[in-house]
């Protein structure tokens, strides 16, 4: 099962808020208004792979200025839709997963089912497979870890929260 609090580079999955994020780890190389409820921030690492933090801007939202998901992806280029890119932003140390066996890009299908096991969702798309693990957290959420493999090792991965009602028999 993989680590039950989400934290990447020092954030932590559903605690920090938009101002932490930036208090921790400086300007963005790149913010994208993904829809009305979802900013992204996007950061650069030293060894070529971006990180991307979700806020979830939706104020009626119970998670609303939180951190809802966050990922790794090994990628060229930022997107198109950044609305504010910050080419002195700060370039951050290659980083993992905060696990107690750690995940790295680049780690093969069979390093990842031999510290996890099976996942609960195996999906292929085009040259990429993706596994999806999900966890329980308490308080009404339910996080989704998505690892992405091509040519059987590990391209991207993310975390995300997802607020989830459960039905009282009675």
């Amino acid at each position: 099962m993989l680590p039950g609090e989400a934290v990447l580079h020092g954030v932590v999955l559903l605690q920090d808020r938009a101002f932490e994020l930036e208090r921790k780890l400086g300007a963005p190389a790149c913010l994208v208004t993904a829809n009305p409820t979802r900013t992204l921030y996007i950061y650069r690492t030293e060894d070529g792979n971006f990180l991307n933090f979700s806020v979830n801007t939706a104020s009626s939202h119970v998670d609303y200025d939180r951190v809802d998901a966050i990922g790794m992806i090994r990628t060229q280029a930022l997107p198109s839709a950044c609305r504010k890119t910050v080419p002195t932003s700060n370039v951050l140390h290659p980083v993992q997963i905060d696990s107690h066996n750690g995940v790295r890009l680049g780690d093969s299908v069979d390093q990842i089912l031999e510290r996890y096991g099976q996942p609960d969702a195996l999906q292929k798309d085009g040259v990429l497979v993706r596994m999806t693990y999900s966890q329980d957290q308490g308080a009404n959420h339910l996080i989704k870890w998505k690892l992405g493999f091509e040519d059987n090792r590990l391209v991207e991965w993310s975390a995300e929260a997802f607020l989830v009602f459960y039905e009282v028999a009675g």
